[in-house]
C-alpha cells in the first residue's frame, strides 16, 4: 500500500493595523494575496490570520494607500498605512432628513461634499458611523 502526506504549511499572523497618527483602524481588510483568505481588523486595529507559509498579506482600509507585506515567517505583523486616497464625493443613504435629502425618490439619497465632512473633525471614515447614515462610499482619487 503506498500512502502520500502532503502538509501544507500553515503560519499564524497576527498584529494591529494602525494610520500614521499611531489610531487603530478598525476594519480594515487584510487578504492573503491570491487566495479568498482574509479577515478584518476588530474595533482596536487588531487581526489574526493563518496564511501559508510564503504569503503576502494585502492590507486596505478606504481613504488609505493599500499596503503589501510579505509574511517571511513572522508571527506578528504590525502595519501603519498612509493616507492617499482623497474623497471628492460621498453618497449616502438611509436618512431622510428633509432638509438635506431628495424624499421623493424610492431610496434616500444625501449627497455630503468633502469639505462638509472635514467641518466634522472626523479624520476616520468609521467615526462617522455615529451619524447614523453613512452606508455606501464612492470615492476617487484626485
Amino acid at each position: 500500500m503506498l500512502s502520500f502526506n502532503f502538509a501544507i504549511a500553515q503560519n499564524t499572523v497576527s498584529g494591529t493595523v494602525k494610520d500614521s497618527t499611531n489610531e487603530p483602524l478598525p476594519g480594515a481588510n487584510i487578504i492573503e494575496k491570491g487566495t479568498n483568505n482574509g479577515t478584518t481588523t476588530d474595533f482596536d486595529g487588531n487581526y489574526t490570520l493563518k496564511v501559508g507559509a510564503n504569503a503576502t498579506l494585502v492590507f486596505s482600509y478606504s481613504g488609505f494607500e493599500t499596503k503589501e507585506v510579505a509574511v517571511n515567517g513572522q508571527n506578528t505583523l504590525n502595519v501603519v498605512l498612509a493616507e492617499g486616497v482623497a474623497l471628492d464625493e460621498i453618497v449616502i443613504t438611509g436618512s431622510r432628513t428633509p432638509a438635506r435629502s431628495n424624499t421623493k425618490s424610492p431610496l434616500p439619497v444625501d449627497i455630503v461634499s468633502a469639505k462638509d465632512l472635514v467641518s466634522t473633525g472626523q479624520a476616520i471614515l468609521t467615526k462617522l458611523y455615529s451619524t447614523k447614515y453613512l452606508l455606501l462610499i464612492r470615492y476617487k482619487r484626485l
